[in-house]
């Protein structure tokens, strides 16, 4: 047998005799080589005298002192090599062709997308419109999923300790994937460590809804509102760590003035309340808050964009409000565990790419005041990458903290 101690040096390296086969190490397979004159050795014997002799090679050992050349002949040591290198062959073919392979094989089963809050938000109607196309195109069924909870990053934290086959996935917005990382004290995870950028959705306008029984027209008649209702005065977001969070940080910053955030696990249930006329003004996102204002059920005063919403074309911008340097473009994406391979996140890639394309998906989205808007995996990266460094500096500046 052979040592299993691999040192430094080539004394580390001990041969002893011609095999035991009960130490067999699975090297791609174990397979027993049988010399002619009738010695054997096993896998990992064969990788242990390959790394001797490389050492010899590189390090000018001498024939006497090298344990190998004291007990094989010339002839068993050539027999070596060559199976040495048909095995490294065998084995360095197989890693190049099996992301193919895998790629071929994918999807094996149902695709579940995973979402952080709950369901009615404009992440879980972005999932939905495309969720039929995405599958037909794969030719597996797409599941959603909805886990709200955590600052909205249980989903994400779920989703990046699964089996990276690409079966399991996050469909997560700005708050789970860039905000939450820069304003939790603990944050258990940072996207670029825990997630492989897949692909955009949609992307669509945030606005800034109020109750309708509330008796303000504009931002600035809100904020005199808030400031003469000190400590009674709310605003509701879909969650802590939200785009919508991070837009009434900022406005608070820039009109010097607090009022009561209440966090819901998403737009839905913090629109049904301000419907309902428990809290008094909120943001949202179109893709929700849309119907609604078509409704009358709300009141939209301000976008946060650099121009006006073509849905909403009566609606000013926050900074033709007065109120400059908030905007908020929030994204639906799809990001698989960090270590999918990348055949398999191409094709999920595509699979998105073409189903926002096709006229169904973009009326759907169109309908709701939504852009839908596909991007390959390294576009998705740079996005994100662009966001994170923006984000930060805000958060930094306005000094955003959330509690776990």
């Amino acid at each position: 047998m052979v040592s299993e101690r691999v040192g430094d040096r080539l004394e580390d390296v001990v041969f002893v005799g011609q095999g035991n086969t009960s130490e067999q190490m699975n090297w791609t397979q174990d397979i027993p080589f049988k010399f002619a004159d009738g010695g054997t050795l096993s896998s990992r014997q064969i990788a242990l005298l390959s790394f001797a002799e490389q050492h010899i090679r590189l390090n000018g050992v001498s024939a006497a002192a090298n344990p190998l050349h004291r007990r094989w002949d010339a002839r068993q040591r050539r027999e070596l090599r060559m199976h040495c290198d048909f095995r490294l062959c065998c084995v360095a073919l197989a890693a190049l062709f099996a992301p193919a392979a895998q790629a071929q094989q994918f999807p094996s089963k149902p695709i579940s997308f995973v979402i952080p809050y709950q369901p009615g938000g404009n992440v879980d109607v972005a999932a939905r419109i495309v969720q039929k196309a995405i599958g037909d195109g794969l030719g597996q069924p797409i599941l959603v999923e909805n886990k709200p909870g955590g600052a909205a990053m249980l989903a994400g934290d779920y989703v990046a300790r699964s089996e990276p086959d690409g079966h399991t996935l996050l469909v997560g917005s700005n708050g789970p994937v860039v905000y939450g990382s820069l304003t939790l004290p603990n944050p258990p995870y940072h996207w670029e460590q825990a997630f492989a950028p897949v692909g955009s959705i949609s992307s669509s306008g945030t606005v800034l809804v109020v109750r309708p029984t509330l008796e303000v027209r504009t931002v600035k008649e809100m904020i005199e509102y808030a400031k003469a209702n000190t400590g009674k005065f709310s605003l509701a977001t879909g969650g802590a760590t939200s785009i919508n969070h991070m837009a009434s940080e900022l406005l608070q910053l820039r009109a010097g003035v607090k009022w009561a955030q209440i966090h819901y696990r998403g737009n839905a249930p913090a629109l049904n309340d301000l419907i309902g006329s428990h809290v008094d003004a909120g943001f949202g996102q179109l893709a929700d808050s849309f119907p609604l204002i078509q409704s009358g059920k709300l009141r939209a005063i301000a976008v946060l964009g650099n121009k006006r919403m073509a849905v909403l074309p009566d609606v000013p911008t926050m900074e033709e409000a007065g109120y400059t340097g908030i905007e908020a473009e929030n994204f639906v994406g799809v990001l698989a565990p960090k270590k999918t391979p990348k055949a398999i996140v191409d094709k999920l890639s595509i699979a998105i790419r073409q189903a926002v394309e096709q006229r169904p998906v973009v009326e759907q989205f169109a309908a709701i005041g939504t852009e839908a808007r596909g991007s390959t995996p390294e576009e998705f990266t740079r996005f994100l990458q662009a966001e994170t460094a923006r984000w930060t500096e805000v958060v930094a500046k306005a000094n955003i903290r959330v509690s776990n």
